[in-house]
């Protein structure tokens, strides 16, 4: 009888243990295939930038208030992980704090702010800045006849030195530099006698042996262009540039330049013949108090000049209640604030970059109490713009995010379809 129930007890046991294992069939919600589910908020960011000696490099999270979060060292060649635990669906900012000595002998306490960032995996400064090479153009001009004598290149438009050699002669290599990024140097140019231009076109420049070339032999640039410009508009300044087919860089041969206040229609510019398949436009408006820029590229040389299309109000400057209303399609806004201590020797400036919105608001005041010291009075921190910025190649806040990062420390190149409106 004893063993009859030892083994009636053994069999429930058993019994009991395979229920237990197999459940109701169902599966376990918790069971995550070994993978570990959390309500965390994590950020990782590999550094690939090089600080200088002595610099402290702190990144952190924090909530809209400027709560602290997490918070780690930023060193080079390492990524850094933050995490924020159990606020996976909160809004966070990503806040960079740099603290070093400038060549100057000032110390320098930078804070950079990314409001509303999103959580994942991104570097830091993993991009390449092509490098030009600039030489002096070997070409000296003769019988350019009397000064001043005018060169539209694409650094400048300037007044040329002169000999009264051979007619006139005329040293470009003092005034003219040679980009290796350009795939070849266009000059537009005039002398003050006449009222034409002539052009220069090499797209094997001489840096090394000279060149001697009669300017009155040089091609007329007679194909002009007018430009129109919408009503009402006050344009502070315009430039035009032309680009080769075989130059896939932003930069390009400087075809016009003018500022002026106001625009009349009769201004034009010339464009040579074969030459370049692109064109691009930058614009600066001139409003009081706010400098608006625009550029636009084409197939073809522009005709008209292209309407702006961001604006700005801004209604409260300080760093604990900024507001401003904008309107237009844009990636990002950045907000600058600096103080200069004189007597601590000590530079402050405050980057705060965020999404498009029709209103923009925000209060730092706690997060620079807690990054910048208990010795700084946060009213010192005087406004100085505040930006909206429609870059070509950026598809909305996140890719700007991500992009931003990518070029750090500086910033994501305008490309030849930008727009940005800014107060000072």
């Amino acid at each position: 009888m004893k063993k009859l129930i030892l083994l009636i007890t053994v069999c429930v046991f058993f019994a009991q243990c395979a229920t237990s294992d197999s459940g109701n069939g169902e599966e376990d919600p918790t069971d995550d295939g070994g993978q570990q589910q959390t309500n965390d908020f994590v950020f990782s960011i590999f550094n690939n930038d090089i600080f200088g000696t002595g610099t402290t490099a702190i990144i952190y999270l924090t909530n809209e208030s400027g709560q602290i979060l997490a918070q780690e060292n930023f060193v080079t060649d390492q990524e850094t992980t933050l995490v924020s635990v159990g606020n996976k669906d909160l809004p966070h900012d990503l806040v960079f704090f740099f603290d070093f000595v400038g060549i100057d002998g000032k110390r320098r306490k930078n804070v950079f702010i990314l409001e509303d960032i999103a959580e994942g995996s991104y570097q830091y400064g993993d991009t390449d800045i092509a490098e030009s090479n600039n030489d002096g153009l070997q070409v000296s001009l003769f019988n350019v006849d009397k000064r001043p004598f005018y060169i539209t290149s694409q650094d400048r438009v300037v007044l040329s030195p002169y000999s009264s050699s051979n007619g006139g002669t005329i040293d470009l290599s003092t005034v003219v530099g040679v980009s290796s990024n350009l795939n070849g140097t266009y000059l537009a140019l005039r002398r003050n006698i006449d009222s034409f231009q002539r052009y220069y076109w090499d797209a094997t420049p001489p840096i090394s042996d000279p060149e001697e070339i009669d300017y009155t032999q040089l091609p007329l640039l007679d194909n002009i262009v007018s430009l129109s410009a919408p009503a009402g508009y006050d344009i502070g300044s315009i430039e035009i540039n032309g680009y080769t087919p075989n130059n896939q860089s932003d930069i390009g041969h400087r075809l016009f330049r003018f500022g002026f206040s106001g625009f009349n229609a009769r201004d034009a510019y010339g464009v040579p013949d074969g030459i370049f398949n692109r064109y691009s436009i930058e614009v600066l408006y001139g409003i009081p108090n706010i400098t608006h820029r625009l550029v636009k590229a084409s197939n073809t040389p522009f005709t008209s000049i292209p309407v702006k299309t961001l604006s700005l109000d801004v209604n409260n400057t300080s760093l604990q209640a900024f507001s401003a209303t904008t309107s237009g399609d844009y990636d990002s806004f950045l907000s600058i604030y600096e103080y200069d201590d004189v007597s601590a020797n000590t530079f402050y400036r405050v980057r705060i970059y965020g999404k498009k919105s029709a209103e923009i608001t925000f209060n730092h005041r706690f997060l620079m109490n807690d990054l910048l010291g208990s010795g700084l009075n946060i009213n010192n921190l005087a406004y100085q713009t505040i930006f909206l910025r429609n870059y070509d190649g950026v598809t909305g806040y996140n890719d700007f995010f991500e992009q931003y990062l990518r070029n750090a420390p500086y910033d994501i190149p305008r490309r030849l379809n930008f727009e940005s409106v800014s107060t000072f």
